[in-house]
């Protein structure tokens, strides 16, 4: 199955807002009980598509057990990041470790991840090892429209710094428009000790583009 997703958003705090657009291509291939997972991203930012903001590479596997509702695996990512304001492109590996579990309910569906990053810069920014713990729930609403409501919450813990906690939560819902298309709306909140700029808003619409490889 291949998945195009592009996220047009406003992020904005007390001191700065500023405009994104992300496009992000997944491939994802079941073969017995093993998962893998392909992305490729680029994200721009001011007036949505002035400047380059990050791109990305990441693959991803897991083998599923218990019915398929629990996962254990990892993978690797890149990530190309331009730092605003220098102008500097700084490259980060990030090799992960994951175990993922799933709760399948009636028109609702819970999903808890823990997963170990290791962030490795070739620049000025500090190696990291950080902790990532998610939960996301999404409920299928019963009506005509056959929408869907994501929520999500993730925690982030790095050793090594002096505030290492970090947090964001939102919430999403999606439309199906057609056999293949999906439109959402949503607002995320992300909260980030570690950074100058502390509580930052984010408002999303986006789409995706869903389709099978034979």
């Amino acid at each position: 199955m291949v998945l195009l997703s592009f996220y047009d958003s406003v992020s904005f705090s007390q001191e700065s807002s500023t405009t994104n657009t992300w496009l992000l291509l997944q491939a994802r291939l079941d073969f017995k009980n093993y998962f893998h997972v392909i992305e490729l991203g680029h994200r721009r930012q001011d007036a949505f598509l002035t400047r380059h903001r990050q791109s990305l590479f990441r693959y991803a596997f897991s083998y599923q057990t218990n019915s398929k509702r629990t996962g254990f695996g990892g993978g690797i990512a890149c990530f190309i990041h331009e730092r605003k304001g220098i102008g500097v492109l700084e490259t980060e590996i990030r090799p992960f470790l994951q175990v993922t579990h799933l709760f399948p309910l009636k028109n609702k569906q819970l999903q808890l991840r823990f997963r170990n990053e290791f962030r490795l810069f070739d620049r000025t920014t500090k190696d990291q090892n950080r902790l990532r713990f998610q939960v996301l729930f999404s409920h299928s609403l019963v009506n005509k429209f056959h929408a869907k409501l994501i929520y999500f919450n993730e925690w982030f813990y790095s050793f090594g710094v002096t505030k290492p906690w970090e947090w964001r939560g939102g919430i999403t819902i999606l439309q199906p428009v057609s056999k293949n298309w999906k439109l959402g709306a949503g607002y995320i909140y992300q909260n980030n000790e570690n950074s100058p700029i502390r509580n930052i808003h984010i408002i999303q619409v986006s789409g995706l583009y869903e389709f099978l490889l034979n």
